[in-house]
């Protein structure tokens, strides 16, 4: 089952075709800039298959089932904003996939015909920010000078009309 580099790894399955995600929307995909790129991590999260070969159910189906099987693939995007608080700015700033696993069992009375399984593949995107805390820094107004300099309103002149 697990054999050489592991089932999940011959077969590429439940894998992702891609290491890193764009930190930003407006990131060139030729682009070798690191700060430009999230990659993401993969959990360790592996388990031993195990086989069991059963005999046939009193309904007639093979009660083979295979245990610790790779099910699906979720991929858990973390984001943030940043800049102004006016017009924040949406940036990935981490990304971790995990596998789940579970049984298959083989229910078709005849073991030499194949049969589907459901696999899935999950993404979720996590704000990590609490905006509740945050606060709008307004500096005061700067106070106006008392004393006026003369040439204020140069070139015009203020003047008494009579």
């Amino acid at each position: 089952a697990a054999g050489e580099g592991g089932f999940m790894e011959r077969l590429k399955l439940l894998s992702l075709p891609f290491t890193h995600l764009a930190a930003s929307g407006g990131v060139n995909p030729t682009s070798q800039n690191p700060e430009d790129w999230v990659q993401i991590s993969m959990g360790d999260d592996k388990e031993v298959l195990s086989f069991t070969d059963g005999d046939a159910g009193s309904v007639g189906a093979s009660a083979s089932v295979c245990r610790g099987a790779a099910l699906g693939v979720a991929l858990e995007v973390m984001y943030s904003p940043f800049g102004e608080i006016g017009n924040p700015q949406l940036k990935i700033v981490a990304a971790r996939a995990s596998h789940s696993f579970g049984a298959l069992s083989f229910m078709r009375p005849d073991p030499s015909r194949a049969q589907t399984f459901q696999f899935s593949a999950t993404l979720s995107f996590v704000r990590l920010d609490d905006t509740t805390d945050r606060e709008t820094a307004v500096p005061p107004h700067p106070p106006l000078p008392r004393l006026l300099p003369h040439d204020l309103f140069y070139p015009f002149r203020l003047g008494s009309s009579g």
